[in-house]
């Protein structure tokens, strides 16, 4: 079975490495991966990858070339044995079916030979490129991962050359091993891409964060909780959350119940809701929201507890203000509503009292005009000229009430600076 690019098919004669190049082989396969086991940069496994093909192949230079995201170009990934100014030249070749050999196979999605670059058709643009380095022939394989195509991975000979059967073996084994290196360094990528994220909302964050272990012991505090109490991560570390923040009277079940979360059955209650204060190393008390909830492992079970502390020290104050300024406006309306009552009252008995008395006080200078008998004048005078003493009663607090006016009162506002 023959394929387009005129390779036999995998099945072709049944053929097989034989046992000498299959030892080499898994000796080499088992650097590789334990490169990848260590987590060494795709750069430096990839460059092991070729290496290794190139000791196999006789008189043969290795390019592994990685699909960019687009997948539309190719860069360079590995190429220990060709001249770094013609892999700078092909980095970011455009992938078509005139883009050479690699790019031609990472368009089309199978292996691709050129037998003789000078005469190949698909060359016509890089031929020149590859000229002063001497290359002649080049066949490329793509490089597939668990997500299609990512790379290819390319021989170079300096003589017209066509690939018999055992490298074709060999390319296969290596582009396969290629494949995996580069879906884990994906995935690991994308997993320290993750984790950074994470680290950096966490430490970033403008609200106080705390991570505790199972037991409630602090593991990870952010910067915006170490100002909030002027204290460095390492003093903080190891401290029980409890002690960090003291729960308000009204807050202590609830507190309480949040380290319950990472007991057996606990982390199901989602996150728990209460206030606290902290205390800075300056003496200032400073008030918290906190909430708590469980951070699960991978088998489901709660084994962190993560705190978020939001500083309310002035949004409490200001309440505090606005009910100081409700009190004040209350107090005020009170000693005005009593000082109209006052001041109507004292108009209504001035009213009762001046209209009697100045009919009394006309009757005394009547008496005083009529032909009475002398003793009879004193005795009768001497009983009416008693209110006048009520009318210098009232006189007296007439005066005072005018001078008393109306109660003024104004509001102050007073700022608390301690914890209620």
């Amino acid at each position: 079975m023959l394929r387009t690019d005129g390779l036999p098919g995998a099945d072709a004669g049944a053929f097989d490495l034989d046992h000498a190049d299959s030892i080499e082989l898994l000796r080499r396969q088992t650097g590789v991966l334990e490169l990848i086991a260590a987590g060494a940069p795709l750069r430096e496994v990839l460059t092991r990858v070729a290496v290794s093909l190139e000791e196999l192949i006789e008189d043969s230079s290795c390019s592994i070339l990685l699909l960019d995201p687009t997948g539309a170009a190719l860069h360079h990934g590995a190429a220990p044995s060709l001249p770094a100014t013609y892999s700078a030249d092909i980095d970011g070749i455009v992938i078509g079916p005139d883009s050479g050999s690699c790019g031609a196979a990472a368009y089309l999605g199978m292996p691709v030979v050129a037998e003789d670059i000078a005469s190949d058709p698909r060359w016509v643009g890089f031929r020149e490129i590859a000229r002063p380095h001497g290359l002649r022939s080049c066949w490329s394989s793509p490089i597939r991962g668990c997500n299609g195509t990512v790379g290819t991975f390319a021989v170079y000979h300096h003589h017209p050359h066509r690939p018999p059967l055992r490298e074709q073996r060999l390319v296969e084994r290596f582009t396969h091993l290629s494949g995996v290196a580069i879906d884990h360094a994906g995935l690991f990528g994308a997993l320290a891409e993750s984790e950074e994220r994470f680290r950096r909302a966490f430490e970033d964050n403008a609200v106080g964060m705390v991570l505790t272990d199972a037991a409630g012991r602090t593991v990870r505090v952010n910067r915006a909780m170490r100002e909030m109490v002027g204290r460095s991560e390492v003093e903080l570390l190891g401290t029980a959350l409890g002690e960090l923040v003291t729960p308000t009277p009204a807050s202590a079940a609830r507190a309480a119940e949040a380290m319950e979360l990472t007991r057996p059955g606990g982390g199901t209650r989602g996150s728990i809701h209460y206030e606290g204060t902290a205390r800075h190393t300056d003496g200032r008390a400073v008030q918290l929201a906190v909430a708590v909830s469980a951070v699960r492992g991978a088998n489901g079970t709660p084994v962190h507890l993560s705190a978020n502390l939001l500083d309310i020290t002035q949004r409490r104050a200001a309440e505090r203000d606005r009910r100081a300024r409700r009190e004040a406006e209350v107090a005020r309306a009170a000693a005005e509503a009593a000082s109209r009552a006052k001041s109507e009252f004292v108009s209504a008995l001035n009213h009762e009292l001046r209209t009697p008395l100045q009919a009394i006080t006309g009757f005394t200078e009547l008496l005083r005009t009529l032909d009475l008998p002398a003793d009879r004048r004193r005795a009768a005078l001497g009983h009416i000229e008693a209110p006048p003493r009520t009318s210098w009663r009232w006189s007296t607090i007439s005066s005072t009430s005018r001078r008393s006016r109306p109660m003024r009162c104004r509001s102050t506002s007073r700022r608390s600076t301690s914890a209620c």
